[in-house]
Formats: C-alpha cells, structure tokens, sequence
C-alpha cells in the first residue's frame, strides 16, 4: 500500500501542473470565476468527507488543517491575474499552516469568518455573465482541475506530514 501511495503522490506532482496550467491564462474576470468555483468544489469535498474524517484524532485534524493549506497555496499558484487573490490564497494559506502546529479553535472560527467576507468580495467582481460562461466552456477542465487540487493537497497534506 505504501508504494500505491508513493506512486499517486509522484503522479500527483506531475498532474497537477499539466491540469491546472490552463487557468493562468485565462483572462482576469474569468480566472478569478474559476478560482472561485475551484475553491468551492475543494472546500464542498473538504467539509463533506476531509474534516468529518479526521476529526477524531489529533494527527488527522492536523492532516487535515494542512490540506487545507495546500489547496490554498495551491490556488494561489493559478492566481496570475488576480493579485488581490494570490495574496488572499497564500496568506490563508500561511495562517493555515501555522494553526496546523498551534490549534486554536477560536481562531479557526475567526479566519474562517474573515475568509468567508473576503471571498465574497471576490465573487461580486464577477458578472453573473462571465461565471456562467466560465462554467459552460470549462466545465470538463473545472472538475477534472478541482480533482487535481483535492488530490495534490492531499499529497502536499501527506509529505508535510513527513516533515
């Protein structure tokens, strides 16, 4: 089993690059609209499987903090047009990363809070017009690229681990 995960892990660096490298192109409009919906389907499977899973444990929760993190360096990665959003993305993510060694639950509500009001400043940045087009042209490259990101933050949640 070690070397099935071992295996996934190398493919998983080589995957996400290759599935992801499309939204740095994309116009600025449009890449912040599928920013979004790629942080949402993360954080849709992350809060229905992840957390529910790995609460009962310490390790797990941690795991679990830190994929979070991942995915959140990692969308700041795709943020080529959007400063506002790579800074959000990789601050989340670095706060993320800290609270993984230094749980607090207070402050997990209250980042979690402030992510939530900054996010949404983010989508009214973008017409209703642009995200359904998004969401039509892309819609086959938006979930195999939202799997891509569950699944390199899992790796980058795991090698973090090992550290």
């Amino acid at each position: 089993m070690a070397t099935l995960t071992t295996f996934a892990l190398a493919q998983d660096r080589e995957t996400w690059p290759v599935l992801s490298a499309w939204v740095k192109e994309l116009k600025p409009e449009e890449q912040r609209a599928v920013l979004l919906l790629l942080y949402g389907e993360f954080n849709d499977h992350y809060i229905a499987k992840i957390a529910p899973a790995n609460q009962n444990s310490v390790d797990g929760a941690r795991w679990a903090i830190r994929m979070l993190g991942w995915s959140q360096f990692l969308l700041s990665e795709l943020a080529t047009k959007n400063e506002d959003m790579r800074i959000f993305f990789r601050e989340d993510a670095d706060r993320t990363r800290v609270l993984s060694f230094n749980w607090s639950s207070e402050k997990w509500l209250e980042d979690g809070r402030r992510s939530k009001v900054k996010l949404t400043e983010f989508a009214r940045g973008v017409s209703s017009r642009v995200g359904d087009q998004v969401m039509r042209d892309h819609a086959v490259k938006l979930k195999r690229t939202a799997t891509a990101l569950i699944v390199a933050s899992m790796g980058g949640a795991s090698l973090s681990n090992k550290q």
